[in-house]
């Protein structure tokens, strides 16, 4: 059985037969004032055959495999991404045998739904990381405990919109509220982490500033080898 689309992704455009995914309530005005995007197309995974369980677990390996080796911008090569799951991570294409535990653990799952969804903020300037702390604090914000994930932002991106690939095996369908509160929820954490590293950038700066002030030079631990036209950058840890 094939995929079943639901939304398109990264913006305005439809899928042919797709459905929009809005609130029940919501008129097209409200849905605008959304900037993260969803695209999202499930299946309904092998109950019966010889062996349903490696039929289920082959379908979600297939479409690991799809959105971890996708091509880079220029399409000249494939790029080896890693997976990111609640527990961890792993890079399926440099450890085979961490491949064949996951094929083992798909197969004993016995999820009805196989869902792949996209999840892109609608910002450009995000990083590889910015990404990732993004889908994963959207997903552990709608309580999703298991999910794979992969991230196509900064040098393993694939087009020019940073997003994120993520497979969920479930029981149950989602629902329209679900994927609205997807993106209300995408919405949320963006303006949390952008008004939280404001703060931590404003702060650094009044600390730098002090500092230089009190010792009348470049404070300890602190090089300036940027050039003036160069955009300094400071790597904030969340978690």
């Amino acid at each position: 059985m094939g995929y079943t689309d639901i939304d398109d992704v990264l913006g305005s455009r439809k899928a042919r037969g797709s459905r929009n995914v809005q609130p029940p309530t919501a008129g097209r005005s409200q849905r605008s004032k959304l900037q993260t995007v969803v695209k999202a197309r499930y299946r309904t995974l092998p109950t019966t055959g010889a062996n349903p369980g490696r039929g289920r677990a082959s379908a979600v390996l297939r479409n690991i495999d799809y959105f971890t080796t996708r091509p880079d911008h220029e399409h000249a090569h494939r790029i080896s991404r890693d997976l990111v799951m609640p527990e961890g991570r792993v890079n399926l294409q440099a450890h085979p045998e961490q491949r064949q535990a996951l094929f083992e653990r798909l197969a004993a799952d016995r999820s009805k739904y196989l869902y792949h969804i996209v999840l892109s903020s609608g910002d450009r300037s995000m990083s590889e990381k910015d990404t990732e702390r993004w889908a994963t604090a959207v997903l552990h914000a709608q309580g999703v405990s298991r999910y794979y994930l992969a991230v196509h932002a900064g040098h393993t991106g694939h087009t020019e919109h940073p997003h994120a690939h993520v497979v969920l095996p479930r029981d149950t369908r989602l629902t329209r509220e679900d994927f609205f509160a997807l993106r209300k929820t995408g919405d949320l954490e963006q303006q949390f982490h952008s008004r939280l590293y404001r703060h931590l950038e404003e702060s650094w700066k009044e600390r730098f500033a002090d500092q230089t002030t009190s010792s009348g030079g470049t404070p300890r631990g602190v090089e300036e080898s940027e050039s003036s036209d160069q955009k300094k950058t400071i790597d904030i840890q969340f978690g």
